[in-house]
């Protein structure tokens, strides 16, 4: 769903149980802390490969593949717990 979010929103109904999901996750986004919010927008918003991901934010390969899975758990969390 991350990888073709603007084409959700654009064709869901405002109302509609999925727009209140994208609701909830984008909330959580950005109450996320800085990092973990910009890996997830480089990697899902902006379609960066995780390679460029962890050179814009100065990390190494395999710490920033580790954050990007326990965001995505995360992630997953809020989804499976809404409505």
């Amino acid at each position: 769903m991350l990888k073709n979010w603007h084409f959700y929103r654009s064709c869901i109904s405002p109302n509609s149980d999925l727009a209140i999901k994208m609701d909830k996750l984008e909330r959580f986004i950005a109450k996320m802390n800085e990092k973990d919010r910009n890996i997830i927008t480089m990697r899902y918003f902006e379609c960066c490969e995780m390679e460029i991901v962890a050179q814009r934010l100065s990390m190494h390969r395999v710490s920033a593949h580790k954050r990007m899975q326990r965001i995505l758990r995360k992630l997953q969390f809020v989804c499976e717990n809404t409505i």
